[in-house]
């Protein structure tokens, strides 16, 4: 006899694995892949913390340059190195970052410290536009409010929406499988998607029914689907745009929305409760909602 009542789509709880951890401490350039991390109710430690600004104080991503992905971002231990392949490097200190300015992360007002005159120069020699382009800190005492509806008190400092993303390597392989057998692309890497945390053994799409992930002496709490951009239609290597309509589509066809049957997701945003440290394949305890 068939059983009368019906089974959940997933278990209760499982096991995954942290497959991959990144941070991005400039926003929208070229993130940075680490073994071991800080994890903070702000995000990842050195997470976003400092940001290019256009001549009106609007933060500017690969959105409108997408070039940006070919600057390469190392931590030091004063600050930050910005690399280019055709333009050398320049080294910069939080200390040198002195003189408060105002600007913006979508329609948040948040305060600066604006990076040396040349250090700016640099950045918009190799960032050519129409832009007038800064370097900016985050203020060390400054915590950005988010949606309270969707995260409640939490803050963070120059993210998008969340302190933290969590992505599914399942759910990677499954786009990938479908743009080749059905567009004959190549594969994506999870680069595009900018995630800070990449979980294994899960099935794919399965992150958007999880309620939270354990590990040894913390929690991620899984809150909503983060909606993608043209940012994931940019290689992270090369700059290039191609493609995107298949991308786009694609995605949005396997993953949409809630809905919005023609906006793709990917990943989610979380929040963290408490501080904690997380390291590369660490196992973790995944909770299904109900």
């Amino acid at each position: 006899m068939a059983d009368s009542q019906a089974q959940p789509l997933f278990p209760m709880s499982t096991q995954g694995t942290i497959d991959a951890l990144w941070i991005y401490p400039v926003k929208s350039m070229r993130g940075i892949q680490l073994k071991n991390c800080e994890i903070t109710p702000e995000g990842l430690a050195n997470d976003r913390h400092w940001m290019v600004i256009d001549e009106k104080g609007v933060f500017v991503s690969q959105r409108k340059l997408p070039s940006m992905t070919r600057i390469n971002v190392a931590l030091t231990q004063t600050g930050i190195r910005l690399s280019h392949q055709e333009h050398g490097s320049v080294e910069v200190a939080k200390s040198e970052c002195n003189n408060e300015t105002p600007a913006k992360v979508w329609s948040s007002e948040v305060v600066t410290l604006l990076a040396p005159s040349h250090i700016n120069q640099w950045l918009n020699k190799v960032l050519p536009s129409k832009y007038t382009l800064s370097l900016v800190a985050r203020k060390p005492s400054y915590r950005r409010e988010l949606d309270r509806q969707r995260f409640g008190n939490h803050t963070t400092y120059f993210a998008d929406a969340a302190p933290l993303l969590v992505t599914n390597q399942a759910s990677l392989d499954a786009l990938n499988d479908h743009l080749k057998q059905t567009k004959q692309l190549p594969a994506l890497s999870m680069e595009r998607f900018r995630p800070n945390v990449v979980v294994s053994g899960l099935p794919a799409f399965s992150e958007h029914k999880i309620k939270s992930l354990t590990i040894t002496g913390g929690e991620i709490k899984l809150i909503d689907h983060c909606q993608r951009c043209s940012m994931i239609t940019v290689d992270p290597v090369t700059a290039a745009v191609e493609n995107a309509a298949d991308i786009f589509a694609s995605l949005a066809n396997l993953n949409p929305m809630p809905n919005q049957p023609k906006a793709p997701a990917f990943g989610v945003n979380t929040i963290v409760p408490q501080g904690n440290h997380c390291h590369l394949k660490t196992p973790m305890a995944v909770q299904f909602k109900t």
